[in-house]
């Protein structure tokens, strides 16, 4: 009949529930993932030694940690304004980075990164596809230097890393950007077959801002300040074990607990990486002979140290750029 659906309510019940299914596997299987990193992290560990561990840590290598902290949102600021332009600067380029760690850090499906590219738009006047495309490029490089490091740390510990399925992935997106250099035209016929015209502009857009800044010497100048970013990291992890936690690490050690540590991180989980970054680090602690005591607590006040000063500062500069979670999810 004229203005009726034939499809029947319990077909379209099977139809959306395929994605549901998938949605709450996803979920169960990171629940699994957290709960099994949590009781390896903790299974037989003396609490009490925990809390005499963690009561050592001297305070002032704690603020002294969070202050050289700050530097490295200054240093992902600085990557992120020489990604989007002229027209954002240090400062504009920090706060967007801030917000997208702090709703990463709260928010599950990394709603920080739409909210950085939202971010980075309104402060600099550009649209949703120019400010994707920085991300993209951003987190690319990130995970470039991940890949890296992952290497790295297998050679220096002598252990292989699960880096594989990550190097898969890489390989595969830097062979999609080779075919967007070299064909374009292969491309636009591809982003021609999508259905919706509003779609197909929003693709194309991307897809030229991504191709901005495929050139040898942007891709360059991106790698140099990846480096600076992960090289700061990793000196904030090499005092964190050292000097807060007193372990005497060799710089290969430092290197494996930094790598491994990182891995867990990147791994989809709960928000922060709760639970997941303590049993990547107690396990790379592990290797290098610390006690699983001392271990847990060098990794509760890593992650206190990496997750509370971005999430505050990150919260507070979400909350006054007039951005909302509910606005961020209707803009995916």
């Amino acid at each position: 009949m004229p203005g009726t659906s034939s499809t029947s309510p319990d077909a379209e019940a099977r139809a959306g529930g395929g994605p549901r299914l998938r949605r709450w596997l996803g979920r169960a299987a990171r629940l699994a993932l957290i709960l099994g990193c949590l009781a390896y992290a903790f299974w037989g560990v003396d609490l009490a030694q925990v809390g005499a561990s963690l009561a050592r840590f001297d305070p002032l290598a704690v603020a002294g940690i969070v202050a050289w902290q700050f530097a490295s949102f200054a240093i992902q600021g600085w990557r992120l304004a020489w990604l989007s332009g002229p027209e954002v600067g240090l400062f504009a380029g920090t706060r967007a980075a801030l917000i997208g760690l702090g709703v990463n850090n709260v928010i599950p499906a990394k709603l920080g990164e739409v909210a950085k590219a939202v971010s980075l738009g309104r402060r600099a006047g550009f649209g949703s596809a120019r400010g994707l495309s920085v991300v993209f490029w951003e987190r690319f490089a990130d995970v470039n230097a991940l890949l890296v490091l992952g290497f790295s740390a297998s050679l220096a510990s002598g252990r292989t890393l699960a880096v594989a399925p990550m190097a898969a992935a890489v390989a595969a997106v830097w062979g999609a950007l080779a075919v967007q250099a070299l064909w374009p035209g292969f491309t636009g016929r591809l982003i021609g077959l999508v259905p919706s015209e509003r779609l197909r502009l929003f693709a194309a857009e991307l897809l030229a801002q991504v191709r901005g800044h495929l050139s040898a010497g942007r891709i360059l100048a991106l790698a140099g300040l990846t480096a600076l970013v992960w090289l700061q990291w990793s000196t904030i992890v090499a005092l964190e074990v050292n000097w807060m936690a007193g372990f005497e690490l060799s710089p290969r050690a430092v290197l494996v607990v930094f790598a491994v540590s990182s891995l867990g991180m990147a791994v989809p989980s709960s928000p922060g990486a709760v639970g997941v970054f303590e049993a990547a680090t107690v396990f790379a602690l592990s290797l290098f002979g610390v006690p699983k005591e001392q271990a847990l607590a060098a990794a509760v006040a890593m992650h206190m140290i990496q997750y509370l000063p971005v999430t505050v500062l990150g919260l507070g500069f979400f909350a006054g750029s007039g951005l909302s979670v509910a606005g961020l999810r209707k803009s995916i």
